[in-house]
């Protein structure tokens, strides 16, 4: 957030992304692409004003993984949205 900023002023969206180990190939560039596209969305002046803020947690296409990711974005960064997990065992965990 920057200084003028409040946490009003700000969209939180939450990203659940195998980064690391065997799948990492398969989170890595979409991550990236997200980190561009809210970059270009802010740098337009937001979403009616509101800057995003995207939180991408390593879901490591490991359900434990996984299940420590969403609980860490939803009870700490608290996102509008979480998107992912690419892994359908992520995925079927957090569920």
């Amino acid at each position: 957030m920057g200084c003028n900023q409040s946490k009003d002023d700000v969209i939180k969206i939450g990203a659940i992304l195998p980064l690391t180990g065997d799948a990492a190939a398969w989170g890595i560039p979409p991550k990236n692409a997200a980190l561009l596209a809210v970059e270009q969305i802010n740098a337009d002046g937001g979403i009616n004003g509101k800057k995003l803020e995207l939180i991408v947690e390593d879901g490591g296409c490991d359900p434990k993984m996984g299940v420590s990711a969403i609980n860490k974005l939803l009870s700490v960064d608290k996102p509008i949205a979480v998107v992912g997990a690419v892994c359908s065992a992520v995925t079927l965990a957090i569920a």
